[in-house]
């Protein structure tokens, strides 16, 4: 006597769907964790968004920072010229009062 046991086309069909189902679950599984690295891909674009509009921010405010410094640096120079012209006069009125020399 054989111990092989004759698969009836039932006996196939319920083993292909089983089989199905199982790779339903499985495609279930997979969904679900592209779910969830879709969520993790939004909050890193969402943080990127948020890194840019920061860093734009910090973009324009050095800008505004070089041009004040420009004017900064322009007004020193022409405060350290006036100086310089102050006491290129205060030096040559005392060279004039020294010699004697009329304007």
């Amino acid at each position: 006597m054989s111990n092989k046991k004759e698969i009836t086309i039932e006996d196939l069909a319920g083993m292909v769907q089983r089989g199905f189902v199982q790779m339903d679950k499985r495609f279930e599984q997979v969904d679900k964790r592209f779910e969830q690295v879709d969520k993790r891909f939004e909050q890193v674009d969402k943080r990127f968004e948020r890194m840019e509009k920061r860093l734009d921010k910090i973009e324009r405010e050095l800008k505004e920072i070089r041009m004040d410094l420009d004017d900064l640096k322009l007004r020193v120079g022409e405060f350290a010229l006036k100086f310089e012209l102050k006491e290129i006069e205060k030096r040559l009125r005392r060279i004039e009062l020294q010699f004697e020399i009329e304007k």
